[in-house]
């Protein structure tokens, strides 16, 4: 084996001890092997808990046949794409222009000088019907480099001027309309069954559910709420929730929520807890508040790192198998419950023929993934409540998943976000504590001395210059830290982070984000973000995050770049608004009035009767300030509006302002909670 990789930090790079393939490291050492060697360059970009990424390993990159191979005809490149998202993201823009079968692994071979000629996915080691294999691809693209060169340039040269053209963003208006028709679309899909979008399989998108809930509080729309509410319960039943752990898995391979896709990703866990917020602040329902405590847990106990920053990802496989440590069969849970197994699995719908299908085959496997019934309550019943602790100990005792220790920036920042905004709305010290921590981790691991982010922290190394995302996640952290706690050094933050994050990315001519920074040179073009994946894009969480400092500051700047952003994409939104939830709840705030509360009081414990009052109410478009003598000049300089405020005698005084006119200052939270009553 190479020792090329043998000292790289990512999980995914890291090889087999037999591992035959003579990999590099994507950079410089392999553009310039492949140059002298005039080869072209075989790059797999995949994750650590990919499981067709693990299972392309284990049939092709350790068989000796096809490395002698690959070794023979390529110069061979390994990504994490969870590490370089700019390299995944040019990539799959490249898969996409082809029209072909996109996902992870992603295979791509691209000449000396970078341009990209073949993109597929998953490769088998043999071919099968509709799939070339390794041993057949190889030999033939090394064939065409010898004797089609200028039709892999040409080839190349067409993939080439297709991304660059559907990087081409022309701003026109935003329809007020669209934000109603992002709600139509959902509503036309929405399973009125079990929840959720569409049919199998049934990804969650947390985000669409936040959209929902707070255009529901904004316009009072009873529908878009409920559509929300049935979705986080139903998941909450199913199998996509561990009920033994806790901690939500990726997505759903059937309709109802049963039987999952066992990886366990952080961002899943941040949007999900983000979403059960929201939920809980709109609904009170206490089943959201009991769920958000589950993740705490989880959180905590599988995926939080010594420092306070979290872990990347578990895997779905372990023991080679999918699923294998979260499932059960019926002998297994009898083993463990004796004589509580029957009611235990007539509780959580287990069978002697098992409920789980493999992923891959949809044959029964003898096995079963706990769920409740749709109909069920949450509450696991209290004589049962023992059952499930053993379940988890003797779980404890198996093989568990690969765990990805990777601390990403962004993703530490959404999950950081999550914490605070679920700290502050359920008054939950420890969850706020637990942001807090993770935030300082994060800031002192990912931070540099010039005051700008890195990407990726693992096993004593931080690396890779940090993206948009980045620093979006970490401004939307910052963000909900100063609402959470009050201190205005959250909100010097996130204007400092914000303001290095428009040097590097905007696009001050055509509106939005770039993914990348000017001085980047190893994509094909810089991409620009805007559809929603699993978690918001880069360029909808700095549209939200805009509207927030707008809020906050009063400066028009920060309201103006957010609308340049929204437009910049404008004609993409009115084809497939839902594909934009998360943008357009930022653009419907804006369609709504603002309204700023400011507390002025001796000291921030006094304003705490009003910060208690405005956490009761859930009213998604109020900002608020605690202005006291000790912030003052900082605040005051921070938001210039707020100079001036002063209490009523030594009482505190609230000043409640729309769009930054102000009515007159009050002493009596009941006239504050009166104003509150008429904010959205």
């Amino acid at each position: 084996m190479s020792n090329r990789l043998a000292n790289e930090k990512s999980p995914y790079l890291l090889q087999h001890k037999d591992n035959p393939v003579d990999w590099y490291p994507w950079g410089e050492e392999a553009f310039e092997a492949a140059k002298r060697l005039d080869r072209p360059l075989f790059v797999s970009i995949g994750y650590a808990t990919c499981h067709w990424c693990h299972v392309m390993e284990r049939e092709s990159f350790e068989d000796p046949d096809v490395a002698r191979l690959m070794n023979g005809a390529f110069v061979s490149v390994k990504i994490d794409r969870e590490e370089r998202p700019d390299l995944d993201a040019a990539f799959m823009a490249v898969c996409q222009a082809g029209g072909g079968s996109c996902g992870w692994p992603l295979t791509v071979i691209i000449t000396p000088d970078r341009k990209p000629f073949l993109v597929t996915t998953y490769l088998p080691k043999e071919s099968v019907p509709s799939r070339i294999g390794m041993l057949d691809l190889v030999p033939r693209i090394s064939q065409m480099w010898i004797t089609d060169r200028d039709g892999i340039e040409e080839r190349a040269n067409q993939i080439e001027e297709f991304v660059a053209s559907s990087q081409q963003f022309e701003a026109t208006r935003l329809s007020d309309a669209c934000v109603d028709n992002a709600v139509h679309d959902l509503a036309a899909s929405f399973d009125r069954l079990n929840g959720g979008f569409g049919g199998a399989p049934k990804f969650p998108s947390p985000h669409v559910l936040v959209f929902l809930i707070r255009h529901a509080a904004r316009g009072n729309v009873a529908e878009a709420l409920s559509m929300a509410r049935l979705t986080l319960r139903q998941m909450r039943r199913g199998g996509i929730f561990d009920q033994v752990g806790y901690g939500f898995h990726r997505y759903s391979t059937d309709s109802e929520w049963i039987l999952p896709h066992f990886e366990k990703m952080l961002y899943d866990q941040a949007t999900h807890m983000s979403a059960l917020t929201e939920a809980w602040a709109a609904t009170r329902d206490e089943e959201f508040r009991h769920t958000i405590a589950e993740l705490s847990v989880y959180l905590s106990e599988r995926l939080a790192a010594p420092s306070g920053a979290f872990y990347s990802a578990e895997d779905a496989d372990s023991e080679g198998e999918e699923g294998r440590y979260y499932v059960w069969s019926l002998a297994e849970l009898e083993d463990v419950l004796g004589n509580d197994a029957a009611a235990f699995a007539r509780a959580f719908r287990c069978t002697a023929s098992g409920n789980f299908l493999d992923e891959a085959t949809r044959r029964r496997t003898g096995t079963n993934v706990l769920h409740r019934g749709s109909k069920d309550e949450y509450a696991v019943p209290e004589h049962l409540a023992g059952a499930l602790s053993r379940l988890k100990q003797a779980r404890s005792r198996r093989v568990p998943p690969l765990l990805d220790d990777k601390i990403l920036c962004d993703w530490n920042g959404l999950m950081i976000a999550s914490l605070a905004d679920a700290g502050w709305r359920l008054d939950d010290k420890e969850l706020l504590h637990q942001a807090e921590k993770a935030y300082r981790s994060v800031s002192l691991l990912l931070g540099t001395d010039d005051g700008k982010l890195l990407h990726r922290y693992r096993d004593g190394d931080a690396a890779i210059p940090a993206l948009l995302d980045d620093y979006a996640c970490m401004i939307r952290a910052s963000l909900s830290l100063y609402r959470a706690t009050g201190r205005v050094s959250y909100l010097q933050e996130a204007l400092r982070l914000q303001s290095v994050q428009d040097d590097a990315f905007l696009d001050r001519d055509n509106g939005g984000y770039f993914m990348t920074t000017v001085a980047s040179t190893e994509v094909l073009t810089r991409q620009k973000e805007f559809v929603d994946g699993a978690y918001p894009s880069g360029n909808s969480i700095s549209a939200g995050n805009l509207v927030w400092l707008h809020r906050l500051t009063g400066s028009a700047d920060f309201r103006d770049t957010a609308l340049r952003t929204m437009t910049a994409v404008a004609r993409f939104i009115e084809r497939s608004p839902s594909s934009f939830a998360s943008m357009l709840d930022s653009y419907d705030e804006l369609l709504h009035p603002a309204t700023e509360v400011v507390i002025v009081a001796g000291t921030a414990a006094d304003a705490e009767p009003a910060r208690d009052l405005i956490r009761s109410r859930f009213t998604p478009g109020v900002t608020v300030h605690v202005l006291t003598e000790e912030n003052r000049d900082d605040l005051e300089l921070l938001a210039p509006f707020v100079s001036g405020m002063s209490r009523l005698g030594s009482r505190p005084t609230y000043y409640i302002c729309t769009d930054f006119s102000c009515r007159a200052p009050t002493t009596s939270l009941d006239e504050l909670a009166s104003a509150l009553k008429h904010t959205f």
